[in-house]
C-alpha cells in the first residue's frame, strides 16, 4: 500500500483503503471481506464483513464502522 510520514497519515490512508475497497467489492457483488492492517510486516488491525439478514456481506454496516473509527479519531484528536 505505501508509506507515509506519521502514525496519523498512516492509520488515514489504510482507513481510506479499506473503505475504497468495500465500495469495490460491493459493486461486484464480492463475497466476504476481510481487510488486514499491517506495520512492518505485523498484524496491527483485522476488518471483516459481517453479513447481513439473508446472509449475504454486509459492506455497507463494515464501511459505517470504518467511517465511525475515523470519526472518533477526529474528535479524539480536537482535544
Amino acid at each position: 500500500m505505501g508509506t507515509a510520514d506519521s502514525h496519523d497519515a498512516a492509520v488515514t490512508a489504510v482507513l481510506v483503503a479499506a473503505h475504497d475497497a468495500i465500495t469495490a467489492a460491493e459493486v461486484s457483488a464480492a463475497p466476504q471481506s476481510r481487510y488486514e492492517l499491517r506495520a512492518g510486516g505485523d498484524l496491527v488491525a483485522v476488518i471483516q464483513t459481517g453479513a447481513d439478514e439473508d446472509g449475504r456481506p454486509d459492506h455497507a454496516s463494515t464501511r459505517a464502522l470504518i467511517q465511525r473509527i475515523e470519526w472518533e479519531r477526529y474528535l479524539s484528536s480536537s482535544w
